[in-house]
C-alpha cells in the first residue's frame, strides 16, 4: 500500500513538474518572439513589454492543461497495456509537443515580421501555394529562423530529458486510481480557464494598443489549434444571411428603371471610379 501511495504522489509530482516546465517553455517562446520583432515594440515601456508574459499566462495555463489531460489519461491507460511502451509513448508525445510548439512560434515570428499577425486562416491557405507563400515572406531571414527552430528545440528537449523525463511507469490499483478524479477535475478547470460560465478566449490576452504585444500574449499552440478546429473561408466571412433572405433584403433597396434623380446636365458623362 505504501508503494502505491508513493506512486500516486510521484504522479502528482511528475504532473506539477511538467506543468512548470511548459509554463517556462512558453515564456521563453514569447521572449524569443518579442526579441525578434523588437522593432515593433521599441517605443513601448519596459513594464508594458513585461506585462505580455503576465497577460499570456492564462492561455499558457490552458494550453499546458490540455497537454496534462492527455498525459494523465495515458498514465491511467497504461494499467491495462504494456507499461514500458506507454512510458516511451508519453515521453515521445512530450518531445513532439515541444518540437511542434517551437515550430509554431517560429512561424508566428515570421508572420509578425512580414504580415503583422499570427497564424490565421489566410496564412494556412497559402500552404497550398508554396511559391506565393514564400514570395509573401521574401524579406524574412530564413537562416536566423532555422537557427532559432533548431536551438530552441534541442535545448528544451535536452532540459526535458535531463530533469523532467518520465523514467518508469506508476504502480497503483484501480481503487487508488480514484485519486485521479480531483486531479482530472483540476486540469479540466485549467483547460477552460476557470469555473465561470465562459471559457477562456483570446480576449484574455489583449491588454494594450500594440498589436505585437497583444499577439505575443496569445499562446501560439492555442491559437493555431483554434484556427485549425474552426476554419473559415472568404465566403463565410461575409455570409450574414441565407441567400434567399439576402436577395429579399436587396430587392427593398433596388431602384426601378428611370427613377434615378438626374444630377448632371450631361446625359453621357465619362465617370471613372
Amino acid at each position: 500500500m505504501n508503494i502505491i501511495k508513493n506512486n500516486i504522489v510521484a504522479v502528482i509530482v511528475f504532473l506539477v513538474k511538467l506543468f512548470l516546465f511548459f509554463i517556462f517553455f512558453f515564456t521563453i517562446n514569447r521572449i524569443v518572439y518579442l526579441i525578434y520583432n523588437y522593432n515593433k515594440i521599441a517605443n513601448e515601456s519596459f513594464k508594458n513589454i513585461l506585462l505580455a508574459n503576465l497577460q499570456g499566462l492564462p492561455l499558457d495555463i490552458s494550453t499546458t492543461c490540455y497537454f496534462l489531460m492527455l498525459i494523465t489519461l495515458l498514465i491511467l491507460i497504461n494499467k491495462v497495456v504494456n507499461k514500458k511502451f506507454f512510458v516511451q509513448l508519453i515521453n515521445g508525445i512530450i518531445i513532439f509537443l515541444i518540437s511542434f510548439c517551437v515550430l509554431i512560434n517560429v512561424v508566428d515570428i515570421s508572420l509578425m515580421a512580414s504580415w503583422g499577425t499570427k497564424i490565421n486562416d489566410k496564412a494556412l491557405s497559402y500552404l497550398s501555394v508554396p511559391k506565393t507563400m514564400f514570395d509573401a515572406i521574401a524579406g524574412i531571414n530564413y537562416l536566423v529562423l532555422i537557427a532559432i527552430l533548431l536551438l530552441q528545440t534541442i535545448v528544451f528537449i535536452v532540459i526535458y530529458n535531463k530533469y523532467f523525463k518520465l523514467k518508469a511507469s506508476f504502480n497503483f490499483t484501480w481503487k487508488q486510481s480514484l485519486v485521479f478524479l480531483p486531479i482530472l477535475f483540476t486540469i479540466f478547470v485549467g483547460m477552460r480557464g476557470g469555473i465561470t460560465g465562459n471559457t477562456i478566449g483570446k480576449s484574455s490576452a489583449i491588454y494594450c494598443d500594440n498589436a505585437t504585444l497583444n499577439f505575443s500574449a496569445i499562446n501560439g499552440f492555442w491559437n493555431c489549434s483554434k484556427v485549425l478546429m474552426n476554419p473559415s473561408s472568404e465566403e463565410q466571412l461575409y455570409n450574414y444571411f441565407p441567400l434567399t433572405q439576402a436577395e429579399l433584403n436587396l430587392k427593398n433597396y433596388t431602384s426601378k428603371k428611370d427613377t434615378t434623380i438626374q444630377i448632371l446636365k450631361n446625359n453621357r458623362p465619362n465617370i471613372i471610379i
